[in-house]
Order: structure tokens, then C-alpha cells, then sequence
């Protein structure tokens, strides 16, 4: 029962509810969303990138975007060895000349196989022994319903793999 009305809300188009959001709440929330998932997997969350102060306010779904943050946060985290570190980074940036957020979130695992890149974010995708396959698809849709875009690599500076939510900063 639960599976389906997962599959029925995945089929639904979201329709967010958009209100003003400080960048620094969101990453609060799924910090606090995900930390069971850091536990259990015994890794720590290391915060990096620009200063809280000084991270935009976002027109959002507050609750669609910690969402789509807690889906990567605990991907992350179970992509983790124990005594790992997740890092979630956030960053204004610049993308196609208008101002972005950049939160990213990467971990300590083995990385992505390169056959398996294109295929994350199809649903029903999964390479859990546990999973439905269904978080990273959720996760991008809820950026393209905020004119966003999530994207994955992995990582050159260490092992592991990067995923980077990208959202557009309107207004000052």
C-alpha cells in the first residue's frame, strides 16, 4: 500500500507551493531530516562552502526542497564506509549569466560506474538490495518544478561521488 501511493504521488505533477526561504533553513531541515541515516550509517556531516549569513533567500516549497536534499543527504550517507564524511556545500554561483544556488552533497564511497551515470535518475533505478528506486527521481523532479536541475559525478579530489542541486536566486 505504501509502494503504490508512492507510485501514484510520483505519477502526480507536483505543484509547489512557493514561498520566500532562507537557504540556510532549508539545510538546517535536512540536516535534521537525514541525521538518523548519518547514525546508522556512523558517518559525520561536514558543512562547507559560503557562510550561512550571507546564503540567498529562495523562492521555494520549503518542504519539497528539504525533501529532495534529505533523499541525497541519505544516499550519501549509506554510500558512506563508517567513519566517513558527507559534505554538504552550498555556494552562490553563477549558471547561463543568471545568479544560482549551489548545494552540493558529496560522499566517501566507491563512486558511480560510468555505465550507471545516465540511468540515476530514472525511476525505479536502483542499485540498493533495499530501495524502490524512486528518490533521485523525485529528487529531480522537484527541481525542474523549481526551475532547477540536479546533476552527478563523481568526485576528483577523493573517492566518492558528487550530486549538486542547482537553484535559480531571485531577486537581490
Amino acid at each position: 500500500e505504501l509502494l503504490l501511493r508512492r507510485l501514484i504521488d510520483y505519477a502526480k505533477p507536483l505543484t509547489p507551493r512557493l514561498e520566500s526561504c532562507p537557504a540556510a533553513q532549508i539545510l538546517r531541515s535536512a540536516q535534521e531530516a537525514a541525521q538518523t541515516a548519518l547514525l546508522a550509517a556512523g558517518v559525520s556531516l561536514w558543512r562547507s562552502g559560503d557562510d550561512e549569513a550571507t546564503l540567498p533567500t529562495l523562492e521555494v516549497d520549503p518542504l519539497l526542497l528539504v525533501q529532495a536534499l534529505t533523499n541525497l543527504l541519505v544516499n550519501a550517507a549509506q554510500a558512506s564506509r563508517p567513519g566517513g564524511t558527507v559534505t554538504l556545500d552550498a555556494r552562490r554561483c553563477q549558471h547561463l549569466g543568471l545568479p544560482h544556488l549551489a548545494i552540493a552533497v558529496l560522499d566517501e564511497g566507491a563512486g558511480i560506474p560510468a555505465a550507471l551515470l545516465e540511468r540515476l535518475f530514472q525511476p525505479f533505478f536502483t542499485t540498493k538490495s533495499r530501495g524502490n528506486g524512486l528518490g533521485l527521481a523525485i529528487t529531480q523532479n522537484i527541481l525542474m518544478e523549481h526551475g532547477g536541475l540536479v546533476s552527478a559525478r563523481n568526485r576528483e579530489d577523493h573517492a566518492g561521488a558528487a550530486f549538486t542541486l542547482l537553484l535559480p536566486v531571485r531577486g537581490p
